[in-house]
């Protein structure tokens, strides 16, 4: 049987509202619960937030299934039991799924106890 899951790490900056990167999240399917909040400074010791959640099982394969069904996904990520991608933070927050190497980004990283693009090929 193929177990999932998924950890998701978005960063808040000074200038972002935290309630709205949490609600990024939960639009990517993640409880709001399951999400952990971490203070830290970045490097001109300016606030940072952390975010990050994890989600495993049905929700994971939800979430991996409409990443890579995306037009523009790139799988050149796959590193065989993982899977690494990068949503658009603001597109997350209005509710829409849109993979991006650039900017704000929500960081997901897929792990399977089976190979990560025979996981893929199954949802598809």
């Amino acid at each position: 049987m193929t177990r999932i899951k998924a950890k998701l790490r978005a960063l808040v900056h000074s200038t972002e509202s935290e309630e709205k990167v949490m609600r990024a999240l939960e639009n990517l399917g993640v409880p709001k619960e399951n999400i952990r909040r971490e203070e830290t400074k970045g490097h001109f010791n300016n606030p940072i937030v952390i975010l990050e959640a994890e989600i495993q099982g049905k929700e994971a394969l939800e979430l991996l299934r409409s990443i890579v069904s995306k037009e523009g996904t790139s799988l050149a990520n796959l590193e065989g039991k993982r899977f690494y991608v990068r949503v658009d933070k603001v597109e997350a927050y209005l509710g829409r799924l849109v993979p991006s190497s650039r900017g704000e980004t929500i960081r997901i990283v897929f792990y399977s106890n089976e190979e990560i693009e025979k996981v893929i090929k199954n949802v598809l």
